[in-house]
Parts: C-alpha cells; structure tokens; sequence
C-alpha cells in the first residue's frame, strides 16, 4: 500500500518521517527524486541533465520511476516526494494524474509549517541549496501544495491527512501520521 507524502522545502519532511521510522519501523520510505535520478540514468540521461529536461520529458521518467515503485512495494510504502515545484516559468505538478494512477496511493499526507517557520527553517539548513523565496512566495507555494493535493485526493479517493509541523515537539506532531498508519 502506497502512501504519498509531501510538503514544500523547509516543511520538515525529513524529520517527519526519521521520527515515523522510528515508531513504525515496519514502513518503507522511498524518496522520489532518487527513484527518478536512477531512472533518468538508466535512460542514459547524465545527472545534472534532469532538472534541465522538459516537464513533459521529467513527467515521462517519473512516470517510469512510478511504476517501479509500485512494482516493488510491499507492506505500507511512504513516498517521499512534493506536490508541485517552482519553475521558472510557474509551478509545475510532480504528482500528475498519471503518476498518481500508477502509485495508486491510499493516503495522501501534507507536512505543512507556517511560512515564518519556514524561513527559519531554511535559513538554518546549511546541509542543503535551496531558492532563495519571500514569505509572501512560500505561503503562495504552501497553498499551491495544498491544492494540488486536494486535488490529488478527489482524483484518487485517497484519504488526505495533514501533519502540522509548527510545534518543537515533532513526536506530538506526527501523531495524525502515526494513527493514519496504524489504521491500514
């Protein structure tokens, strides 16, 4: 059974499901993008050439990358991924009615934070490169992300749960994940 989780940059995604991990380890977690990097090299596409492809040309790997994923997963499977990115020239869905068709997820999950919280968040994360986005952007792309799996949800008829990443105590915070996962 597959279960799509995703949140914008900064929204905790990480934490989130290193702490699902540790209280249901029986889970699988399988981070999208590494799926579709695979795929993208297995094509014979060179690394940094992905996110440089047309969407249509990223749809196709990661339509590909869907259906190994769901081919391959066993018990409850936790995939990793975003609702949408920003593109230069809008937001782009990561999660496409075919993708969505080919994962067939049961649950769908949205990490969320407050915008503040998310620039906070990014500020302090070295570890990674993210854009540089104003507040007013972030809570622009956090709505989008809600949309978008809302919409992913009447298309499926997945259950959709959202997991509110604000307060220090992310055990408390996960708790809406924990019960969806123990009622599978």
């Amino acid at each position: 059974m597959i279960v799509i989780l995703v949140g914008i940059p900064g929204s905790g995604k990480s934490t989130v499901l290193k702490t699902l991990k540790d209280v249901s380890p029986s889970i699988t977690i399988v981070n999208y993008d590494e799926v579709m990097l695979r795929e993208a090299l297995f094509q014979g596409f060179e690394r940094d050439f992905l996110r440089k492809m047309s969407i249509e040309k990223q749809q196709e790997i990661g339509l590909a990358a869907s259906l190994k994923i769901a081919q391959k997963s066993q018990g409850i499977t936790i995939v990793d991924t975003h609702a949408c990115i920003k593109t230069p020239v809008g937001y782009c869905p990561v999660i496409p009615l075919k993708i969505l068709n080919a994962l067939n997820p049961k649950a769908l999950v949205l990490v969320q934070c407050s915008p503040s919280l998310l620039v906070e968040r990014r500020a302090q994360d070295s570890l990674r490169q993210r854009d540089e986005e104003e507040l007013h952007e972030l809570a622009l792309h956090q709505e989008l992300t809600r949309a978008y799996l809302a919409a992913a949800s009447t298309l499926t008829g997945a259950v959709l749960c959202v997991v509110n990443n604000d307060s220090e105590s992310i055990t408390e915070n996960i708790q809406p994940l924990v019960k969806l996962i123990q009622s599978f």
